[in-house]
């Protein structure tokens, strides 16, 4: 069992992955932006993996790999985007580029997603 973070402004989409990723065994807590998930890490949150939007207010999905990545190179960090149009597409490459362990486009189908996170958790 792993101890996930998922972080997205969407209540829906970070709901979603509880669901499937609890259904799996994991231990799975949610933030709706980037910000308190950086406060969660650097204040000693326990965490296996991040799974973590790019566009959110306060603070981005790529500013949030940038910092995690820098002080925690164990944590694996998942990144996601909505493909839907050419800009949010330039960030996947880019933050692949900045030691993403996994990106994922949405919309995506949920139990592939499952199977990918279980994947990077072995």
């Amino acid at each position: 069992m792993a101890r996930i973070l998922v972080v997205d402004d969407e209540a829906e989409l970070r709901t979603l992955l509880r669901k499937v990723l609890t259904r799996r065994g994991h231990e799975v807590i949610e933030a709706e932006n980037g910000a308190i998930a950086i406060a969660m890490v650097e204040e000693g949150e326990k965490l296996d993996m991040i799974i973590t939007d790019i566009f959110m207010p306060e603070t981005d999905g790529i500013e949030v790999l940038r910092r995690l990545r820098a002080g925690h190179p164990d944590l694996k960090i998942v990144v996601m985007s909505g493909g839907g149009n050419r800009v949010s597409r330039g960030y996947l490459p880019a933050a692949t580029a900045l030691g993403a362990d996994h990106v994922i486009e949405k919309p995506f189908d949920l139990s592939a997603v499952g199977d990918q996170i279980e994947n990077l958790l072995k």
